[in-house]
């Protein structure tokens, strides 16, 4: 029965990590290009007012648009973050490295690292961490602490079943969910994919939004003019960013969360067994 929940959970974060961004790009778009959304729904009830179709087959049929919307979003969110990972995390940020600086924008950070590794400026720490939020688009697939874990999981697998499986990501990450799905384990990898995919699209469509903002005059003209441009356009920045950092957390949760079960499988349960039987 809680496996059966635990399905339906994810079910339902999936669901609407994809109607929701379908839901919202749509609207985006009628009111990009002047496109009556309220009259051409009314002209869809009438229309089936008119032929008698039940209310319950068109909210059906809107949803299942809204859904292959939102795939079309979520395809192409994550096209959009291949495309700036590479062009700032392996052309911009890589091509103006520091090596004093880790790798982050050169003058600035080499000074603030300086100030971080002395403790006399925190705020240092603070900018420098958040520009690394902003401006690198691909997230670590797992908590990066957590590297040995794959070292003893390779090494007991191949240990074991006299294999030569090589330290890949994409292995460990699909041999963990072959586990969680037949040997019962509870995790919450599903639940953390299924968000991450919703704050992607959704990081994607605030983007589209903010770029509409500062190219598009007429966009938005009726909020424009109740609120200062500036704070506007700061609000919808900090929206965007907030999926952004949003997105990359449970990118790397969910890898996580894989590779700690997987290590429990593997590594740690067959330890305690093997304590249990030398007790015994």
């Amino acid at each position: 029965m809680e496996k059966w929940l635990e399905k339906i959970k994810y079910w339902s974060y999936d669901t609407l990590g994809l109607i929701l961004p379908g839901t919202l790009f749509t609207v985006m778009l009628c009111y990009t290009f002047d496109l009556e959304l309220s009259i051409s729904l009314k002209k869809l009830f009438d229309f089936m007012k008119d032929h008698k179709v039940e209310k319950g087959w068109l909210f059906l049929g809107i949803c299942i648009c809204l859904y292959l919307v939102g795939n079309v979003i979520k395809i192409a969110s994550q096209i959009f973050y291949d495309f700036f990972s590479s062009l700032f995390d392996k052309w911009i940020l890589k091509k103006y490295e520091c090596k004093e600086s880790g790798g982050i924008i050169k003058c600035f950070l080499c000074f603030s690292r300086k100030i971080v590794e002395e403790e006399k400026w925190p705020v240092a720490k603070f900018l420098r961490d958040y520009l690394r939020y902003i401006f690198y688009f691909k997230a670590p697939k797992y908590f990066p602490e957590n590297q040995f874990m794959i070292e003893e999981i390779i090494e007991k697998i191949n240990k074991e079943k006299k294999t030569s499986l090589k330290k890949e990501w994409y292995s460990i990450y699909k041999i963990s969910k072959f586990y969680e799905d037949n040997e019962n384990i509870k995790s919450l990898s599903s639940t953390f994919l299924a968000k991450y995919t919703l704050y992607r699209s959704l990081s994607f469509i605030f983007f589209i939004n903010f770029c509409l903002l500062v190219f598009k005059d007429d966009y938005l003209t009726e909020v424009k003019m109740k609120i200062p441009t500036g704070i506007f356009l700061l609000m919808m920045f900090i929206s965007w960013l907030t999926f952004h950092i949003k997105y990359k957390k449970y990118y790397s949760l969910c890898g996580n969360e894989t590779l700690v079960g997987l290590y429990y499988k593997i590594v740690l349960k067959s330890e305690v067994k093997k304590n249990e039987i030398i007790i015994y």
